[in-house]
């Protein structure tokens, strides 16, 4: 009997340092779990630069510290709420806090009120009119709840706004009363004597372009139709710029150059000194050739990347020895 109980002793004992071993060692786990997931030293740094655009409306210097985005929307009321203690915070920690506003327009006036503030930002006045926004938006925003009344006229009242900012009438009037709305973008890219494209952030077809033909081409499917509307205008002289999005050409812009009226005679005058005059142009062919015909030059090289430009000049500098381009 006394054998069994310093067996079943020895057992409990053995229990218990094996217990006390496991919750020592669970413990120092945790611990270290704790500090390894409280550290950034192993998670991928997030570059604020990514959530900034060139555009976007910024306070604070480029080199503070600590940058804030704020996705925002001028007829949200918790934004507008929030806005005087963003306000106090940059106040407090001036110089080493950068704030930087975007859109997230997701109420019925939304896109009107950034177009406001965009427009009002073009003159110099795009903090004063955000705050205008939140200070008067029971006056134009959306309300929530049973209807108070008919809806506010959205137009009389930033037209009033704008008065009250001392803002150029014109340039509001261009902006919001003929419904042009600033989109917001974002990746964009001028692709140098092609064209360029962006990703708008509002619109469901988001991806924009404008250029030349073969660079639209690159980005999205053309129909048959343009092409042959693109070819008839540059065969009657007209440069033509496309603008489109997935779901196709949206639009095709016709530009014709205007010819100096001394153009003909300087060139004539080169000529009689004994002076080539050999047209570069980025233009289509048609277009070209229509405009050099029109002042005497008959060498076009057209259709030319800036890149081969430079390339034609080191060719005319070997055929012509000194050579000017103007």
């Amino acid at each position: 009997m006394r054998k069994e109980i310093k067996i079943l002793g020895a057992i409990v004992v053995v229990v218990i340092i094996a217990a006390m071993v496991g919750a020592n060692y669970y413990r120092n786990s945790i611990q270290s779990e704790r500090v390894t997931t409280g550290s950034n030293s192993n998670k991928p740094k997030i570059n604020p630069e990514q959530l900034v655009r060139s555009d976007s409306p910024t306070l604070g210097s480029a080199d503070a510290k600590v940058t804030v985005v704020e996705f925002y929307d001028p007829e949200c009321e918790s934004c507008a709420a929030f806005s005087p203690i963003v306000k106090k915070i940059l106040k407090e920690y001036e110089g080493k806090i950068r704030f930087v506003v975007r859109y997230m327009p997701l109420h019925p006036n939304s896109l009107s009120a950034a177009t406001f503030t965009e427009a009002a930002g073009e003159q110099g006045k795009y903090w004063q009119a955000q705050e205008m926004l939140f200070q008067k938006q029971p006056e134009w925003g959306t309300k929530h709840g049973p209807s108070a009344g008919a809806p506010a006229d959205i137009n009389a009242l930033f037209k009033k706004y704008a008065a009250e900012l001392g803002l150029d009438k014109n340039k509001m009037d261009a902006a919001h009363f003929e419904k042009i709305e600033i989109h917001a973008v974002e990746n964009f890219q001028a692709v140098m004597g092609k064209g360029a494209k962006a990703d708008c952030v509002v619109c469901y077809d988001k991806h924009h372009c404008i250029g030349k033909l073969p660079f639209i081409s690159e980005e999205h499917d053309v129909q048959d139709e343009i092409v042959k509307m693109v070819e008839a205008l540059q065969l009657d002289g007209k440069t033509s710029i496309v603008i489109s999005n997935h779901g196709g050409v949206e639009g095709i812009i016709a530009l014709t150059d205007e010819i100096k009226t001394e153009s003909k005679a300087v060139v004539a005058e080169l000529k009689s000194l004994g002076v080539a005059t050999i047209m570069l142009t980025g233009d289509n062919h048609a277009p070209a050739l229509s405009v050099a015909k029109e002042v005497g030059i008959t060498e076009v090289k057209a259709e030319l990347l800036p890149e081969h430009k430079a390339d034609a000049i080191k060719e005319l500098l070997q055929k012509y020895g000194a050579t000017a381009m103007v």
